[in-house]
């Protein structure tokens, strides 16, 4: 869903000006209860990066800021050692459409924008000074992982079938940040994951139940 703020100001000539700021994809005010990031039974998460693909009504409009939401892994689940700190960085990407796969193309921030995090669980991160122009109705917004230790954690994993014998269960590394993902009432995705061969394809498996990744995008058009 979008909102629209309209901003007025008024010059010292009287002369007024509004700025239109749209929020795409906004994040449960309920909260989210999925993520990716975590290996699964029938499909190894192993991917590079992720990205959320948003429409605009106009051109030429300007990234504001981006809010992401993130699973907290706790250093302690029944008395087993997850891991800590809770803290995380990884590489935020923004992306133009590529227009033969409508994918994510060409990267519109020059530099690799890191960011580090706490232990929020929604990460907000303010895009003003870096005046990222969107040059159509379109783009994406994502993450790239980094895989060292301090993102590290173990995971244990129980194939549904030995779900009751503890002798089956798998151990297998995770990294952070876990993002989440939500349902926003239609039938497609719009999530789309980087493989390791640095290909770009739709995030399908958590269809229908999940759409969308827990990235929401704050955009100024004039």
């Amino acid at each position: 869903m979008k909102y629209l703020i309209l901003f007025i100001a008024f010059s010292c000539h009287g002369i007024c000006f509004c700025q239109e700021i749209s929020i795409l994809n906004e994040i449960p005010k309920n909260g989210v209860r999925f993520y990716i990031g975590f290996q699964k039974v029938n499909e190894k998460f192993n991917y590079i990066q992720a990205a959320q693909k948003y429409n605009c009504e106009k051109a030429g409009s300007l990234l504001q800021k981006v809010e992401l939401h993130r699973a907290i892994i706790p250093v302690n689940n029944g008395g087993r050692r997850f891991g800590e700190p809770a803290s995380t960085s990884f590489y935020l990407k923004i992306y133009d459409v590529d227009s033969l796969t409508g994918g994510p193309g060409k990267s519109l921030i020059n530099d690799a924008f890191m960011v580090r995090n706490g232990t929020n669980s929604i990460v907000k991160i303010d895009l003003k000074k870096q005046k990222i122009v969107i040059p159509g109705k379109a783009f994406f917004v994502g993450i790239e992982w980094i895989f060292d230790k301090h993102n590290q954690r173990l995971m244990n994993i129980k194939p549904d079938q030995f779900i009751k014998d503890k002798r089956f269960e798998v151990a297998d590394l995770i990294y952070q940040p876990f993002l989440g993902m939500v349902k926003n009432n239609k039938a497609y995705s719009d999530a789309w994951v980087m493989t390791p061969e640095h290909t770009w394809k739709l995030y399908t498996h958590n269809l229908p139940y999940m759409t969308d990744l827990s990235i929401t995008a704050y955009i100024e058009s004039k």
